[in-house]
């Protein structure tokens, strides 16, 4: 008998699958299984050492539960040290919120 894998076999997957479902490293995923949050949904043990994910319940759960972080860009290098030195060298910024209000 030839072996097909079917939808359902697709969908479940490894700690490696699961992992990169969520845009992770193996290392980083196994550290967020040491102390897993309440979102995460219960692997399927399929017996000693063969841990499987419901990858599409796991990124539903993601999308629907995980923390949502605010969305900050970095401040390029540059900006930041003359921000420093200008505060050292006790230098105020203008203040241009002022002007707008006014």
């Amino acid at each position: 008998m030839k072996h097909v894998r079917g939808d359902a076999v697709r969908r479940l997957g490894s700690d490696r699958d699961a992992a990169a479902v969520l845009g992770l490293g193996e290392r980083k995923f196994a550290q967020l299984l040491a102390d897993p949050p309440d979102w995460l949904p219960a692997p399927i043990d399929l017996g000693p050492r063969s841990r499987r994910w419901d990858l599409d319940g796991l990124l539903n759960a993601a999308r629907a539960h995980a923390p949502r972080g605010e969305l900050r860009r970095a401040e390029p290098h540059q900006l930041l040290r003359a921000r420093i030195e200008r505060m050292k060298a006790g230098i105020t910024t203008p203040d241009f919120t002022k002007e707008a209000s006014e």
